[in-house]
């Protein structure tokens, strides 16, 4: 499913600009009922790749996915998978000069950032659809990313 970007990303310094995103997977397993499983924690990892297309020199692509699980915070329950998580989305972006390996090596999170508030926001609507709205998701990535988070479930 290709879909044109909710807003087209300002071309930077860097010339590149998100042209198209594509949803590859969107997974919620709900195995407590948010009821029953209190406020509890929310690991995510996160996994970015660049991608390079073969068939367009002048396109660059960045592959991010959100993996992870909220773990229940009822006493007998206690760091009891609530709900799992795994989300891929794909967005291929627009680059004024051919891209090379070695210079796009080590940007794929600057690339990301333009895709993570849009696959967190899909989670966290899916998510509220299972009862589960207090959760979120970060909208961007720090200067020096962990790879794996934990956060405190609303």
């Amino acid at each position: 499913m290709a879909t044109k970007s909710r807003k087209a990303a300002s071309k930077s310094s860097s010339g590149a600009t998100l042209t198209t995103t594509r949803l590859k997977k969107l997974a919620v397993e709900v195995i407590i009922p948010r009821d029953k499983s209190g406020k509890g924690k929310l690991n995510l990892s996160y996994q970015i790749s660049l991608l390079f297309p073969e068939n367009d020199e002048h396109v660059i692509g960045i592959s991010l996915q959100i993996k992870g699980d909220g773990l229940s915070n009822i006493a007998e329950l206690s760091d009891k998978t609530a709900f799992t998580v795994d989300a891929v989305i794909e967005g291929l972006f627009a680059l004024s000069s051919k891209p090379e390996a070695s210079e796009w090596s080590g940007r794929e999170v600057y690339l990301a950032n333009y895709l993570i508030p849009i696959l967190s926001d899909m989670v966290e609507t899916l998510l509220s659809k299972c009862e589960y709205s207090g959760v979120s998701l970060p909208r961007s990535f720090p200067n020096n990313p962990v790879i794996t988070t934990s956060r405190e479930v609303k």
